[in-house]
């Protein structure tokens, strides 16, 4: 007991010199205009993808994008009826840069998906990605995070109760498929029937499934395919969020509950969640014939 308050302790003397330690930031300006006419563009969206961190442009075309970490970060500008345009830009180099954005006439501009490799065009992917939002998990009547993304084409699972569940990508299974979580492999799911995915749906933000071989990037596991699950985006800057979440299910008496609390503050980024799940014992029918 005594060992275990100590590294209480010890850990909570780390984070608050964590967050009192600076961390090296910057601020991003600049100026968009429109290549027809010379005109600034009022509105453009300025997103950061790593960071899950954007604005938009005043009335001058002018916008400013603060507390940025000085490193190399992706912007992508996009704004209605012009094409999208997507820069590495190195912070610790550069502070202010300017866009001029060509008119376009396609419906669907690039969308840019996020995985544990770093940021990919879709366009670019060599294999089929499924996206779903937090939004989306949140609307599809599940008892895991598994059965959520199962109703995907070309996805399935094979299931031994409400608990229990592993990813099916086009027939293949267990360890021909590799599950990462917020960047770290799960293999559970890989050993017997009775092991799932060893995952709290609740601190899931978005789910990626590529649909296909990708054993260059995951290793030879990934010979099926690769479901990454991705956390949910940090605070804003300067920010403490809170959130409380429950779920009952009549079927198997279900009844869960999660709690989380977060915040980023001068650029420490620290946040904790507990989650726990009750279910009732099984129930016996009985019937008579007479």
């Amino acid at each position: 007991m005594k060992k275990f308050i100590i590294l209480l302790l010890l850990n909570a003397v780390c984070i608050w010199a964590a967050a009192n330690t600076p961390v090296p930031i910057t601020t991003l300006t600049g100026n968009i205009k429109d290549a027809t006419d010379g005109s600034n563009l009022i509105g453009v969206t300025v997103y950061v993808p790593e960071l899950s961190e954007g604005t938009v442009t005043d009335a001058d075309g002018n916008y400013t994008l603060s507390e940025l970490p000085k490193r190399t970060l992706t912007l992508q500008i996009s704004y209605v009826g012009h094409q999208t345009i997507i820069k590495t830009i190195d912070l610790s180099k550069e502070t202010h840069a300017n866009f001029v954005m060509k008119e376009s006439n396609a419906l669907i501009n690039e969308v840019v998906v996020k995985g544990v490799t770093g940021t990919v065009l879709l366009k670019d992917a060599s294999t089929p990605i499924a996206v779903l939002t937090k939004k989306q998990i949140d609307g599809i009547s599940s008892t895991n995070i598994i059965d959520a993304i199962a109703h995907q084409p070309g996805i399935s699972q094979i299931t031994t109760g409400s608990g229990i569940s592993k990813p099916v990508i086009r027939g293949l299974g267990y360890n021909r498929i590799v599950t990462i979580d917020d960047g770290v492999r799960q293999e559970g799911q890989q050993w017997g029937d009775e092991h799932g995915i060893e995952v709290d749906p609740q601190r899931v933000g978005s789910v990626e499934v590529l649909k296909g071989p990708a054993s260059l990037m995951y290793g030879s596991d990934a010979m099926a395919g690769v479901v990454i699950l991705n956390p949910q985006p940090a605070a804003p800057v300067g920010q403490i969020l809170g959130n409380v979440s429950s779920e009952y299910q009549t079927n198997n008496g279900l009844f869960d509950y999660s709690l989380n609390l977060q915040g980023n503050q001068n650029g420490f980024i620290w946040g904790g969640r507990y989650s726990e799940n009750l279910m009732a014992s099984y129930l016996h029918s009985w019937s008579f014939l007479y």
